[in-house]
């Protein structure tokens, strides 16, 4: 993989010594950074993006799909975060569905402006974070500047209503500039009202330019453009030492608002700026926290195209130091990262980090018939507990299980999304059952996850009914449904997906905050896998008209949506069996009795495919949407090897030994003749004593914290005493041992075998043996 060449710190030193540019970078008046966003190591974070295919051939042409791929790459990149949405929503704490996000823009030159193309590449990511399950409105993004011709002559579309972006100038009507007056410096200013009311976040949109008398024109004097009079506050006012900028950027509105400073540097300006035409094609766009480190790195990228007025750019040195402190110009406290053609090399710079996939293999899971139910069944769920605790590096299996559902609570639904339809075996339901069982280890508020907020479903009940699983839909325990079930529909909004429009599962949408994708292995003739996300795409009502083709964007784009990737959590690839063609077209089933568990849905699906390709699967090399997934618009996660951590887990489960048989008791002596006083009655039994196991009811029962079992065993017996579920499943097991005869008992304390209180509900105490089958009912109540 081909990684980008960063330019080290001491070459740029190097190079910004020998020219005028050292001087902006003085910074021995700087006392120490104060808002500015750092890099983890204390550094102040630039991302600068350029991209060969920004501009088409022409006269200024620019191409908006590579400015969209340069502006999401440098997103990602100065935060960190894969996922376009969240990584802009990062950069707006507390931001609300009601929030306003203001742009300024700079279009005072009309010549060389900052481009409505730039503007709406940033307002398209806006919209891509989700407030909730709702897309942020466009209607509260303002794009704005001083005066409102200058915008239309830079070519925006003004816009002071509707359901659009709005673009406006202070000058238009009914804004105006603020009543209360700021001191810059000595010098009276209102500021915009748009600053000052109608925003609540501000992205600062510059242009690479110089300037006659302030050296450069970046994202500090980009704010000349939101006081009333910036006149007043020129003459000198490049030169260090003069405060009139750093000044007017650390007003309130301007310094508590601003959350990112972008350098549109498609074209730049060099000499006689800041009129006149562009000289320069730098292609590049920079992006940081930090307006001082900002401008810091837009002028040297002047210098690096012949800027000859640098020297004169004092003010940058200015607002670094005291008592301003508006980031640092200090070239060794800032981490510059470089990203080349994100449009054509999304993995240039991938996100920090692998994606982690566990595989947990055991070849006995693949012979069922090889164990007892009771032993296959714990087979399963070791598999599934060692595969949790591998991914999340949690050894308590509950506290394993609740890392992966942040801010889970006591009334959360999690959604088990199965595909039944893909060639489901009776063994899945293992591992289905074995997933319920991690979940109900979950202790939230002091109790155990009830059942009943946990819904297995797919599209069809048919399908689910033919692969095992039994519907329910009354809302006690675990539901089981399908989107066709009765009263379910597919739900509202209609989402515009791969040029055609669905509707998602209401299931989805309505019953499940969080969502586990579980599937099995299986080929697929023309889409070569059908895996975690063909299955989730099949939340969608019309899911055939995403499969066209293997690279169809349609099954990405399904994954993408907001509903869909945002209660993902977990998928885990059920490959104890799979399916798939051989060469000769002849389909096979496979047993790599293995189960793949991660977060990332791409790197899943990749190393299951890798695995039937392994088994000889002629089709699986024809699943490039895993690669079209993988890669900007829809980054959902990692198909390429070098950045996924595959580790492989041998199951660790030892069935348990069957019990010791009782050694042979000797041959009893023959009782003594009884005198006649004795009572004995004629068939050797005491009168009075039973001859038969009994299993007496709970006492008291119903119960809240204890109740005590009692049972009579006739002979010496080994027996079991268990405690099951309302679903039969075995919950807590008090004994397993070999009693003498006689009457016993035992307390239950309403807890698991793991020790974790269970919820209220009907219970079974179930005693068990050689021939001996007993059972009474239980009702806990809380």
């Amino acid at each position: 993989m081909k990684k980008n060449k960063q330019i080290t710190r001491r070459s740029f030193i190097e190079s910004s010594a020998k020219g005028t540019l050292g001087f902006i970078l003085y910074a021995s008046h700087r006392d120490k950074l104060s808002g500015a966003a750092l890099a983890g190591n204390g550094h102040s974070s630039v991302v600068v993006v350029r991209d060969e295919s920004a501009l088409l051939p022409g006269n200024r042409k620019i191409n908006t799909e590579s400015v969209q791929y340069m502006m999401d790459a440098g997103v990602r990149a100065l935060t960190g975060i894969n996922d376009l949405g969240d990584a802009w929503k990062s950069f707006f704490p507390g931001i609300t569905a009601e929030s306003k996000i203001g742009i300024k823009v700079n279009t005072i030159n009309p010549y060389l402006s900052s481009h409505p193309e730039v503007a709406s590449a940033i307002a398209s990511g806006l919209t891509q974070m989700f407030i909730g399950d709702v897309p942020f409105p466009a209607n509260n993004i303002i794009i704005w500047d001083r005066i409102e011709r200058e915008l239309r002559n830079a070519g925006y579309a003004t816009n002071m209503g509707g359901e659009s972006v709005q673009c406006y100038g202070t000058d238009s009507f009914g804004v105006g500039y603020s009543e209360q007056t700021y001191d810059i410096a000595g010098r009276k200013q209102r500021l915009s009202n748009i600053v000052v009311d109608r925003i609540d976040y501000l992205i600062n949109l510059s242009v690479l330019k110089n300037h006659g008398s302030a050296g450069v024109t970046l994202s500090l004097k980009n704010h000349y453009g939101t006081c009333h009079d910036p006149n007043a506050i020129h003459g000198n006012y490049g030169s260090y030492g003069v405060p009139y900028l750093p000044a007017l950027v650390s007003q309130p509105p301007i310094l508590n608002k601003q959350v990112l400073c972008i350098c549109d540097a498609l074209y730049g300006i060099v000499s006689g700026g800041p009129g006149g035409y562009a000289q320069v094609v730098p292609k590049s766009f920079i992006l940081s926290r930090d307006p001082v480190a900002h401008d810091t790195v837009g002028a040297r990228m002047l210098q690096d195209n012949g800027c000859n007025t640098l020297g004169i750019a004092g003010y940058i040195s200015t607002a670094a130091s005291s008592p301003y402190n508006l980031g640092t110009n200090d070239i060794s406290m800032i981490d510059q990262k470089n990203l080349q053609n994100p449009s054509v090399t999304p993995y240039e710079n991938p996100p920090a980090g692998k994606s982690a996939v566990i595989s947990v293999t055991d070849s006995r899971a693949a012979q069922p018939g090889d164990l007892d139910p009771a032993a296959y069944d714990a087979l399963i769920r070791s598999m599934v507990d060692t595969g949790i605790c591998g991914l999340t590096k949690i050894t308590d299996i509950g506290e394993a299980w609740k890392s992966l559902f942040p801010g889970l609570h006591a009334g959360s639904k999690i959604g088990i999304k199965v595909n039944a339809s893909a060639g489901s075996l009776p063994f899945h339901l293992k591992t289905t059952a074995a997933v319920i069982q991690g979940l109900t280890q979950m202790q939230v508020d002091g109790f155990s996850f009830p059942d009943r907020n946990i819904v297995i479903w797919d599209r069809h009940t048919t399908d689910l009914e033919a692969a095992g699983y039994i519907i329910n839909q009354d809302g006690t325990g675990v539901r089981i449904i399908g989107d066709d079930s009765p009263g379910i529909d597919y739900a509202e909004p209609v989402y515009t997906v791969a040029d055609g429009l669905q509707r998602l599962s209401g299931i989805l949408m309505e019953d499940a905050d969080f969502t586990i994708n579980l599937f099995p292995l299986n080929a697929h003739d023309s889409l070569g896998v059908a895996l975690g996300l063909y299955s989730l795409s099949r939340a969608a009502e019309n899911p055939e008209s995403l499969e066209a083709n293997s690279g169809n964007p349609g099954i990405p784009a399904l994954n993408h949506l907001a509903p869909v990737r945002h209660r993902h959590v977990l998928s885990i690839c059920d490959a104890v069996f799979g399916t798939l063609k051989d060469a000769s077209g002849t389909e096979l089933m496979i047993m790599p009795g293995r189960l793949l568990f991660g977060t990332d849905p791409v790197a899943v699906d990749t190393a299951a495919a890798d695995l039937l390709i392994e088994n000889g699967c002629q089709t699986a090399k024809l699943a490039s949407y895993l690669e079209t997934a993988s890669h900007i618009p829809y980054s959902l996660g990692m198909n390429d090897p070098d950045w996924i951590d595959l580790a492989h887990i041998e199951n660790p489960y030892v069935p348990p030994e069957p019990p010791p048989e009782p050694p042979p008791e000797p041959p009893p002596e023959p009782p003594p003749e009884p005198p006649p006083e004795t009572g004995i009655s004629g068939n050797g039994r005491i009168p009075g004593r039973p001859d038969r196991y009994q299993l007496f009811p709970g006492s008291p029962n119903p119960f809240n914290a204890r109740t005590q079992l009692k049972f009579y065993l006739p002979e010496r017996s080994h027996i079991r005493l268990d405690i099951l579920d309302i679903r039969g499943r075995q919950v807590a097991r008090l004994l397993d041992q070999w009693l003498p005869d006689g009457l016993h008992d035992v307390i239950w304390d309403g807890r698991s075998s793991g020790g974790h209180p269970l919820p209220s509900g009907i219970y079974t105490a179930r005693l068990s043996g050689s021939g001996i089958l007993r059972s009474i009912k239980l009702q806990m109540l809380r």
